[in-house]
């Protein structure tokens, strides 16, 4: 049951590590394109999203916390609290991208026009690879 239930785990991190890196692609393909072409680009961040990230994200928390009922003996040690931290920051900030993503692009829509450039995402972006990075290497080293 452990194995099984850690191999879903880390699917989970792999959705979620496809749909980051994937989101920050496309980022940078967007601002290659003129305005008018990035609406498709905004389209396909939001899939992304919706398809990779966001479905990672749950799989990794149910099998996470089904990890941790399985062995309880981990909730003493540090590095899985700081783990946690930053799961919680990377399912906050994968939201406030996806709320941001869409709003973007109902407003290109309802002006009938190139799909702007929020401002919040250059902030959001670097922010759900960071809390990644972090979360990979705590699991990864279990430094305290």
């Amino acid at each position: 049951m452990h194995d099984a239930t850690l191999v879903l785990h880390l699917l989970g991190l792999v959705l979620v590590a496809g749909g980051v890196t994937s989101q920050l692609a496309l980022a940078r393909a967007a601002l290659r394109e003129p305005p008018e072409g990035r609406l498709p680009i905004g389209r396909a961040s939001v899939a992304t999203s919706r398809l990779l990230a966001l479905p990672g994200i749950l799989i990794s928390v149910v099998t996470g916390i089904a990890l941790i009922a399985l062995d309880t003996s981990v909730l003493r040690q540090g590095w899985l609290h700081a783990k946690l931290l930053f799961v919680l920051v990377l399912l906050v900030t994968l939201h406030v991208e996806l709320f941001l993503s869409k709003r973007a692009l109902a407003q290109a829509a309802a002006a009938g026009g190139p799909a702007p450039a929020p401002g919040g995402l250059a902030i959001v972006r670097p922010l759900n690879l960071g809390a990644l990075v972090a979360v990979m290497g705590l699991a990864a080293v279990k430094p305290f």
